[in-house]
């Protein structure tokens, strides 16, 4: 009895621990990982169609961590040096994990996860999960692509598939609620014009170890501060645009619908704008951080919602048409 009491507890002890791990190794990347893909699902599957949501919810949040934990192992086991100097608090340098523990995990993450995946989604769903492990291996093993514009299009891609691995989740128990592929593409589009302003506050950083980034290679002050409003000046008019367009598409009668597109569409400009002004008049690396951490981060909530709730009116307007 003593010794199974024993064993428990080492149990007990060991999974705690690997929860710590979990959470500080998704810890950065959590509002714009499986958060934004929870949220998002909540726009989706309002109102709730049944009881079975809770397992759909269930399942995003499974797949939702295992995909963002198979992205942000690689991520951090290869980037150590940038990260005792840009992000100490992680956990390989704070001594929290071991460079040969990462690697295991890194195994065993890539290995189970896609297994997961297929047992409870089927085989698109593996697709989509295997085609998100090649894009993690070419950006950040290899042939590890250093170059500004790749540090573009690999949140640009991997939005876009994250987003299809979620529709598969809904669509897999409510077909009727599938998102279009247009919606997703418009998304990753928004990401890779923008998603560079998360350069500014790690520049001191990527100097060191020669990362190629946007605001390193401009390297005077003039150059930086054309850079800064020309990014200002995308995130400000492409969200304008998608608002737009979004709103001559699907606003109609007064309706629940139309003040949801209409108040998901100002917020986000607002926060576009926000984020912008933030961005030119930037005073201190903290400043950028919390830019891109906060005041981004939330506009891009913003635009998720709005498109969500796009696609669920083209949706409606489509069921309508077909009775």
């Amino acid at each position: 009895m003593t010794e199974i009491k024993f064993r428990t507890s080492a149990l007990i002890h060991l999974l705690g621990n690997e929860a710590v791990i979990t959470y500080h190794l998704l810890k950065s990347n959590l509002g714009a990982g499986v958060l934004l893909y929870l949220s998002a699902a909540c726009i989706r599957l309002l109102p709730s169609p049944n009881l079975s949501v809770f397992t759909v919810f269930a399942k995003i949040f499974c797949i939702s961590v295992s995909h963002q934990y198979c992205w942000d192992i690689v991520n951090q086991l290869t980037s150590v040096d940038e990260d005792r100097i840009n992000k100490p608090k992680r956990p390989i340098p704070a001594g929290r994990l071991t460079v040969i523990g990462a690697k295991w995990r890194w195994f065993i993450s890539w290995t189970i996860s896609p297994a997961i995946c297929y047992t409870l989604l089927g085989g698109e769903a593996l697709v989509i999960f295997l085609l998100s492990e090649t894009l993690i291996y070419i950006c950040y093993v290899w042939p590890r692509l250093d170059h500004w514009a790749s540090r573009n299009t690999f949140p640009a891609l991997w939005t876009f598939l994250s987003f299809r691995l979620l529709n598969s989740i809904i669509g897999e128990t409510y077909p009727q609620l599938s998102a279009q592929p247009k919606v997703d593409v418009i998304l990753s589009l928004w990401v890779l014009g923008t998603i560079h302003i998360q350069e500014f506050h790690d520049v001191h950083g990527d100097r060191k170890i020669k990362r190629k980034t946007l605001p390193v290679l401009c390297s005077s002050a003039s150059s930086v501060k054309m850079l800064r409003s020309i990014t200002a000046g995308l995130i400000a008019a492409s969200g304008f645009i998608v608002v737009l367009w979004g709103w001559i598409q699907c606003l109609g009668p007064l309706d629940m619908m139309s003040v949801g597109l209409v108040l998901t569409g100002m917020f986000h400009l607002l926060g576009a704008l926000a984020v912008g002004v933030r961005c030119v008049f930037a005073t201190s690396v903290g400043m950028d951080e919390r830019t891109y951490k906060v005041y981004y981060i939330l506009t891009a909530y913003w635009l998720v919602y709005f498109l969500s709730l796009v696609n669920k009116s083209n949706t409606m307007s489509g069921v309508a048409g077909n009775k």
